[in-house]
């Protein structure tokens, strides 16, 4: 994500969906100005901790909590929590300038289509066992601290959907990556190393607003 969004020295970037804050302490020296937003209080609270100095507030992707222009909106696997992309899109053109970067990432419809399963005792990931052209969610249950469960649905963002919507709010598609891991996880994770070698987990597109 950060590579593919070159040099930002100029720039004045939102955070879409800032989580803890991460992405802003990385780019907040390297770009003109950067700014933050995630629907979760607790997040946001967390991630001001991290950049205290940081503009960020709560509020949700179909109606961001800015009125001003950004240079570049950079949203690091978080629009796939919401099902419409149409009003998403809608309102990053809002906020973006003309000629303005939307860079986002999500999981690889790819390897959605796979489920880890055991045999003789070994857990394998088994690709082509759920239907592409079906499949539009995933669920994942959340365990906190203190022993509550939460359901959060991840919806898959086909290809397709990408290339269509990207025209109809007008955006041009001027990159995108299937990714792959980094050679410095080889020795942390060697297993998942091998696999997400061969297979991508997650796509990084970067639109143009025209």
């Amino acid at each position: 994500m950060v590579k593919m969004l070159g040099d930002i020295k100029n720039k004045k970037i939102l955070d879409w969906g800032c989580g803890s804050g991460i992405y802003i302490k990385k780019l907040k020296k390297k770009c003109k100005e950067i700014k933050g937003f995630d629907i979760s209080p607790e997040m946001v609270r967390i991630a001001k901790k991290l950049n205290p100095e940081i503009e960020m507030k709560i509020g949700s992707g179909i109606k961001i909590p800015f009125k001003e222009k950004f240079d570049i909106v950079f949203a690091s696997l978080s629009i796939h929590y919401l099902k419409d992309l149409n009003p998403v899109l809608k309102e990053i053109k809002r906020v973006l300038k003309k000629g303005g970067i939307f860079i986002f990432s999500t999981g690889n419809p790819i390897t959605k289509l796979g489920e880890t399963k055991e045999i003789d005792g070994k857990k394998y990931k088994v690709l082509g066992i759920k239907n592409y052209f079906t499949l539009d969610k995933t669920e994942t249950i959340h365990e906190s601290e203190n022993g509550k469960k939460t359901k959060v649905f991840n919806y898959i963002i086909k290809t397709k959907e990408v290339v269509l919507l990207s025209q109809k709010h007008g955006f041009e598609i001027i990159d995108y990556e299937d990714t792959k891991p980094l050679p410095s996880s080889k020795k942390l994770f060697p297993k998942e190393y091998e696999f997400y070698s061969k297979v991508p987990l997650f796509s990084i597109w970067k639109l143009k607003l025209k």
